[in-house]
């Protein structure tokens, strides 16, 4: 549903910046023979220039395409063995939030459908 959202938004915000907090990097050009699938919106964001940054945190299922794609559209990918905490990150003008709560540690997110360990977690062990 990103897709679309960002589509409507950026129509109003012509610097939009994206966060976006996912295990996967959703950069496919296609998948499954599809360009619209749930693994290709923020490839159809970039190539039609709907966001002018896109910040991803969490990703631990990078491949050799969605790096090239990353490359391509000059996406930041803040792989999650990289993440620490205390991290800050600077915007400027309106930022759109995304989060799959796949990006979360599959123990703190269990009935998430695409799991994948080593996510998000509270550090403290509270």
């Amino acid at each position: 549903m990103t897709y679309p959202v960002i589509k409507a938004f950026s129509r109003k915000y012509s610097n939009l910046a994206i966060l976006q907090f996912d295990a996967h990097s959703d950069l496919y050009d296609t998948f499954d023979g599809n360009r619209y699938s749930h693994a290709c919106p923020f490839a159809r964001i970039m190539e039609e220039g709907l966001a002018k940054r896109l910040v991803q945190i969490g990703v631990r299922t990078l491949n050799r395409h969605q790096q090239e794609q990353a490359n391509r559209f000059g996406v930041e990918i803040i792989e999650m063995r990289d993440w620490a905490q205390h991290r800050v990150l600077a915007f400027e003008g309106p930022v759109y939030l995304s989060f799959d709560l796949d990006a979360l540690d599959p123990a703190h997110a269990p009935g998430v459908s695409h799991q994948e360990p080593g996510g998000l977690h509270d550090e403290t062990g509270d």
